[in-house]
């Protein structure tokens, strides 16, 4: 299954990018790089779950390497990999978990500024109030480890209102908020 991703994603987002005739192309894919996609963060009771939850990088050893360039050499198809480890905390309880949520990623840009983001394994995030994105299948206020083929789409900034990203997952999904929460 996961070469079968990883064929399908390089196949789909290595098509749209081409180098000029007279170009050198660099030499793909580029050397592997550190990449930090975790942050530590802390959102308020109300805003994703009903307690306060405060979210930590534990360990961050993400990686980074470029596959495709567009004709100026700017990046169009960048791989992601590692470990990258999460604290999930309720703060009023100080119940945790501990999370792998080390997903390897395949990240496009397209030639209008979309993106496109395969992300094969667990991969964090949050529906918040200020939550900009769509989901599908739909999903409730939460923080949630989506396992699994999960794909976002991330159309071009368009001032003033641009469309919202969507994010389309198959496979289990966890919500930390019922995970931390104190109901039985």
């Amino acid at each position: 299954m996961r070469w079968t991703l990883v064929a399908i994603a390089v196949s789909v987002f290595t098509s749209g990018t081409s180098l000029a005739s007279n170009a050198t192309p660099p030499s793909l894919p580029s050397p592997w790089y550190p990449i930090h996609t975790g942050q530590n963060k802390d959102r308020l009771a109300g805003d994703a779950c009903a307690f306060a939850l405060a979210e930590r990088v534990v360990d961050d050893q993400e990686m980074a390497r470029t596959l495709a360039v567009d004709a100026s050499g700017k990046p169009t198809v960048t791989e992601i990999k590692g470990d990258l480890i999460m604290r999930y905390t309720n703060v009023d309880t100080g119940k945790s978990v501990v999370r792998h949520v080390d997903g390897h990623a395949f990240i496009s840009v397209h030639p209008d500024e979309s993106e496109t983001w395969v992300i094969d394994g667990p991969f964090a995030g949050a529906v918040s109030r200020g939550s900009q994105v769509t989901f599908v299948p739909r999903l409730g206020l939460g923080s949630y480890i989506w396992s699994g083929v999960t794909v976002l789409d991330v159309p071009p900034y368009t001032p003033p209102v641009s469309k919202p990203p969507t994010l389309t997952w198959a496979g289990p999904v966890e919500n930390l908020c019922d995970t931390l929460s104190d109901d039985p």
